[in-house]
């Protein structure tokens, strides 16, 4: 169809929109007008928006700073109308910027309140979800165990993982005193001998899955062993290390301690070995060389907590000098000296009185009693320097007793040994090489 010179549907509605627009401003042009009040009542609603809501601050602040340029144009002229029949120009730029800042402040206001509506709606979703884990808190627990277990193992083994799981999800310590005496010490514990188990396989051409299974057995009976009591009550066997245990805050006393049954580890340890056995159809060798490995790994870990001194032995100080065997020490002025083997045996001793799970002996060999010798002078207060003379990294000097040279010994204030009668031999100490 030709077009016969009429303005058409859309040019008519063009002219009608800018007519509508036309009046808009007119009938606006007096409510608009930047007058001083309106320009504190503005700032005012500005402000609290920026009170309100203060992540729409910025887009408040500038609504405002537009109305007060609005206000600096329309200085000079006492209305809109005025300004408009004089400088029309400038009316409608005044009007445009106090309109639009107006439509900014209502646009902040719904954003507003649309945000609040995603914060409660966002509120009122963690409020479900936390519901949600509280009601289904085990089943969370177990996923949460289960996914930890396979990230532990270094194995695809749904059994390996199972035993890993039992000990995440039994949190016991690896003794009750002494050996990682804080809860999850036995996984901590379990799981080091296990590595260790597979890399001693390795080395031996046995099976190294095989060997990481038993290193996380090798313990496992203390799960049925081991349980958490009220901090009040008393333990079967009272350790003098009580109340010192890793799992202490400093100057607070714990709610709850750990205690062992009265039972025999070893052969509640097979018992629980061979249910699990059973239960998940292990395939444990009958071949020793795998218990041996485990063995040697488990005295290695020891040796090696030892050396970090792991244990906390200060408060078996003075019951080791009181145990200590006749002979094995010597008090003069203000030293009371102490033969190293017989210091450590004794004190090894006492600590296997109250944890007969530590895996130390009472004899001189690497996984003996000269490993607590690595605790020593890292918590007891033996004396390191006579005169020029210096102790060894251990802390042992060499002494004359008389026309005797004693080697190793450590040297004490005399004051820990107050019952100790001072010897009437001379005593001179000697430079350890």
């Amino acid at each position: 169809m030709k077009d016969k010179g009429g303005p058409g549907l859309i040019g008519s509605l063009f002219l009608v929109f800018f007519l509508v627009i036309l009046l808009g401003v007119l009938l606006n042009i007096g409510d608009a007008f930047p007058t001083e009040e309106k320009v504190r009542d503005f700032s005012k609603k500005a402000q609290m928006l920026s009170k309100f809501f203060p992540e729409w601050k910025s887009l408040s602040e500038y609504a405002k700073g537009l109305v007060e340029n609005a206000s600096e144009k329309a200085k000079g002229y006492s209305s809109g109308y005025e300004m408009l029949f004089k400088d029309p120009v400038k009316a409608l730029e005044v009007l445009f910027l106090v309109l639009l800042a107006e439509y900014l402040l209502v646009f902040g206001i719904i954003l507003g309140i649309l945000s609040f509506q995603a914060y409660l709606v966002l509120a009122a979703l963690l409020v479900a979800v936390g519901i949600f884990l509280y009601k289904h808190r085990e089943a969370v627990e177990d996923l949460m165990i289960k996914w930890r277990a396979k990230r532990l193992s270094p194995f695809k083994d749904e059994k390996i993982e199972y035993i890993l799981a039992l000990l995440l999800k039994n949190p016991v310590p690896a003794s009750v005193f002494h050996h990682n005496a804080f809860e999850g010490g036995l996984l901590k514990h379990s799981l080091s001998v296990a590595k260790l188990s597979a890399k001693l396989a390795k080395e031996r051409g046995l099976k190294v899955k095989t060997a990481f299974l038993l290193g996380l057995l090798h313990d496992i009976g203390k799960l049925k062993i081991y349980r958490k009591v009220p901090a009040e009550e008393s333990a079967p066997a009272p350790s003098p290390l009580e109340g010192k245990r890793k799992d202490k805050k400093k100057d607070k006393k714990p709610k709850y301690k750990w205690e062992a049954l009265h039972v025999n580890q070893e052969v509640v340890n097979k018992i629980f070995i061979k249910q699990l056995e059973e239960k998940l159809s292990l395939d444990l060798p009958k071949d020793s060389a795998y218990w041996d490995i485990v063995k040697t790994a488990d005295m290695m870990q020891t040796e090696k907590e030892l050396r970090e001194g792991i244990y906390n032995i200060k408060d078996l100080l003075i019951p080791t000098i009181k145990n200590l065997p006749d002979g094995s020490y010597w008090k003069k002025g203000e030293y009371f000296i102490v033969l190293a083997h017989a210091f450590c045996r004794t004190m090894t001793e006492l600590l296997l009185e109250q944890d007969k799970g530590l895996n130390i002996s009472t004899e001189p060999d690497r996984a003996g009693v000269h490993m607590i010798a690595y605790s020593i002078p890292k918590q007891l207060p033996i004396i390191k320097q006579i005169g020029d003379i210096k102790a060894d990294d251990l802390g042992l000097f060499d002494v004359k007793v008389g026309k005797t040279l004693f080697k190793a010994v450590y040297v004490f204030p005399s004051s820990l040994a107050t019952n100790v009668p001072e010897t009437e031999e001379e005593i001179s100490f000697v430079q350890r090489i």
